[in-house]
């Protein structure tokens, strides 16, 4: 056989290792509204058993922040009152990760993202999510205008001003921000 065919076999059977889960065991949640928002969080357990998934709800008050602590459990545990044993109990510890975050603000409109989370492509620890205020989209574009034509500008790139203003309502719809 050539080393040429060796080589390639040799890299055809290296272990490659698999990517980390990108799972969210602790968080912030930081409301910067001017308003009191409620916050749930939840906690996923063991894939396919609700036992051991878990809802905190809180308020969290304007201009303050909530940490939701890592949540760790034992599903194979003997119960109080029952004799160890090894084929049926064990004593390791799970970590829960955070499926999903819900935000309501005073005004009803409700916030949600799940797992997977933008941006998290590991396991994390502390992660942030923060709340904000927003604007009206139209008072947007007519700022966004209005700073353009202040700096001196009627085309960014070739593009005319009315152009830009119609992606930029286009990305503001269809997008959720």
């Amino acid at each position: 056989m050539s080393d040429c065919k060796q080589e390639n076999q040799l890299e055809s059977s290296k272990f490659v290792m698999p990517p980390a889960s990108a799972h969210v065991y602790s968080c912030f949640v930081k409301n910067y509204t001017n308003d009191a928002v409620q916050c749930s969080v939840y906690y996923l357990g063991r894939p396919n058993e609700n036992k051991f998934n878990e809802v905190i709800n809180v308020t969290i008050p304007s201009q303050e922040e909530k940490y939701f602590a890592r949540k760790m459990f034992q599903p194979d545990a003997p119960d109080v009152n029952e004799t160890y044993d090894s084929s049926r109990h064990s004593y390791c510890s799970w970590v829960k990760i955070i499926q999903k975050l819900k935000i309501v603000k005073t005004n009803g409109k409700t916030l949600e993202i799940e797992h997977p989370f933008d941006k998290v492509h590991s396991p994390i620890r502390n992660w942030e999510f923060h709340v904000y205020t927003m604007i009206p989209q139209e008072s947007a574009v007519q700022a966004l205008l209005t700073l353009v034509r202040a700096a001196g500008y009627d085309r960014i790139d070739g593009l005319e001003l009315r152009t830009i203003a119609k992606l930029t309502r286009f990305v503001m719809k269809n997008k959720y921000f």
